[in-house]
């Protein structure tokens, strides 16, 4: 499903931006907003069809940006990315995947989301 519209939200930049180039080169289009003000600002503006939040971000912020999510695009998916597979994901999310076992587990995790999204459209 690339030229899907993923919206990745982080407390670590670094990481987003690394996480946004993998997507990117695989052809999604990524925005990367540091900071809930920005965050907020980026769901206002913006129609995502995938949202990634990473294990490290406050859960009011979260359950806040997956409430404005839905009410934008129901449709959207939502991952969850948990530092290891053994960890649960602390957010209602539609696909799970372990940060620490690398791109291709995250790749597979969008694709998997978008494709499950659009079979239940």
């Amino acid at each position: 499903m690339p030229g899907a519209r993923i919206l990745t939200l982080s407390n670590n930049h670094e990481l987003s931006s690394l996480r946004a180039r993998v997507l990117e080169l695989c052809g999604y289009e990524v925005a990367t907003p540091f900071g809930q003000a920005a965050a907020f600002m980026a769901l206002m503006n913006g129609h995502f069809d995938l949202l990634i939040l990473c294990h490290t971000m406050q859960e009011s912020f979260v359950n806040e940006v997956i409430q404005m999510l839905r009410e934008a695009n129901p449709k959207a998916g939502i991952i969850g990315v948990t530092e290891t597979k053994w960890d649960m994901p602390r957010f209602n999310v539609d696909v799970t995947a372990a940060g620490s076992d690398g791109p291709d587990v995250l790749l597979k995790a969008v694709e998997d989301c978008l494709k499950n999204k659009l079979e239940a459209a």
